[in-house]
């Protein structure tokens, strides 16, 4: 993907059992950590680090409280508690995230 749209990074969003794959292509992927700049996840299921901890991951989580609501470490509430809605209900803070360093070169 990198060498065919020439980009030096890629940003992956994942869904649930997603999560768990994403830490299987940090397992098997040596440069892992040096490839993929953010992981996003809605309700992932994966337990512990992805990669060696160097990539950036949030995980919105299925829950009452309000959208983003902090609940722990690279944890937010997704502002649902259906985890089938997690996805849509986070979409917004999700793009809002992987793009923030994008928009924060924009404004200077």
């Amino acid at each position: 993907i990198n060498a065919e749209y020439g980009e030096s990074s890629v940003m992956i969003v994942a869904h649930s059992y997603g999560g768990v794959v994403v830490q299987r292509l940090a397992r098997e992927f040596p440069n892992f950590d040096k490839v993929v700049r953010k992981v996003a996840l809605t309700d992932g299921v994966q337990w512990g680090q992805i990669g060696d901890g160097i990539v950036k991951v949030v995980n919105w989580v299925s829950s009452g409280k309000p959208l983003d609501t902090r609940m722990g470490p690279g944890i937010r509430s997704a502002g649902t508690p259906d985890h089938s809605w997690t996805s849509h209900t986070a979409r917004e803070s999700v793009w809002d995230w992987l793009l923030e360093e994008k928009k924060k070169k924009k404004k200077k």
